[in-house]
Protein backbone atom coordinates (compact mmCIF):
# COMPACT_ATOMS: atom_id res chain seq x y z
CA UNK A 1 0.00 0.00 0.00
CA UNK A 2 2.84 2.36 0.84
CA UNK A 3 4.50 1.68 -2.52
CA UNK A 4 1.28 2.69 -4.24
CA UNK A 5 1.20 5.96 -2.32
CA UNK A 6 4.85 6.66 -3.16
CA UNK A 7 4.20 5.86 -6.81
CA UNK A 8 1.16 8.17 -6.83
CA UNK A 9 3.13 11.02 -5.25
CA UNK A 10 5.98 10.53 -7.70
CA UNK A 11 3.51 10.70 -10.59
CA UNK A 12 1.96 13.86 -9.17
CA UNK A 13 5.40 15.45 -8.76
CA UNK A 14 6.32 14.58 -12.35
CA UNK A 15 3.02 15.97 -13.62
CA UNK A 16 3.50 19.21 -11.66
CA UNK A 17 7.07 19.56 -12.92
CA UNK A 18 5.95 19.16 -16.54
CA UNK A 19 3.17 21.71 -16.02
CA UNK A 20 5.59 24.25 -14.53
CA UNK A 21 8.05 23.66 -17.38
CA UNK A 22 5.26 24.14 -19.93
CA UNK A 23 4.22 27.46 -18.37
CA UNK A 24 7.83 28.64 -18.17
CA UNK A 25 8.44 27.76 -21.83
CA UNK A 26 5.29 29.60 -22.89
CA UNK A 27 6.36 32.72 -21.00
CA UNK A 28 9.85 32.61 -22.49
CA UNK A 29 8.40 32.22 -26.00
CA UNK A 30 6.14 35.21 -25.32
CA UNK A 31 9.11 37.31 -24.20
CA UNK A 32 11.08 36.32 -27.29
CA UNK A 33 8.16 37.15 -29.57
CA UNK A 34 7.81 40.54 -27.90
CA UNK A 35 11.52 41.23 -28.36
CA UNK A 36 11.41 40.22 -32.03
CA UNK A 37 8.38 42.44 -32.65
CA UNK A 38 10.07 45.39 -30.94
CA UNK A 39 13.23 44.93 -33.03
CA UNK A 40 11.21 44.71 -36.25
CA UNK A 41 9.27 47.83 -35.31
CA UNK A 42 12.48 49.77 -34.70
CA UNK A 43 14.00 48.56 -37.98
CA UNK A 44 10.89 49.46 -39.96
CA UNK A 45 10.67 52.86 -38.27
CA UNK A 46 14.30 53.59 -39.08
CA UNK A 47 13.77 52.58 -42.70
CA UNK A 48 10.77 54.89 -43.02
CA UNK A 49 12.68 57.71 -41.32
CA UNK A 50 15.64 57.29 -43.69
CA UNK A 51 13.29 57.31 -46.69
CA UNK A 52 11.69 60.53 -45.42
CA UNK A 53 15.10 62.17 -45.00
CA UNK A 54 16.19 61.01 -48.42
CA UNK A 55 12.99 62.39 -49.94
CA UNK A 56 13.39 65.75 -48.19
CA UNK A 57 16.99 66.10 -49.35
CA UNK A 58 15.92 65.12 -52.86
CA UNK A 59 13.22 67.80 -52.83
CA UNK A 60 15.74 70.33 -51.54
CA UNK A 61 18.01 69.58 -54.49
CA UNK A 62 20.60 67.49 -52.72
CA UNK A 63 20.67 64.21 -54.58
CA UNK A 64 21.87 61.44 -52.31
CA UNK A 65 21.89 57.78 -53.14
Amino acid sequence: MERRADKYLARQDAFLLRAVARVWKARERGKLLERVRDIRLVKNTMAVWKDCLRERKHQAGEYII
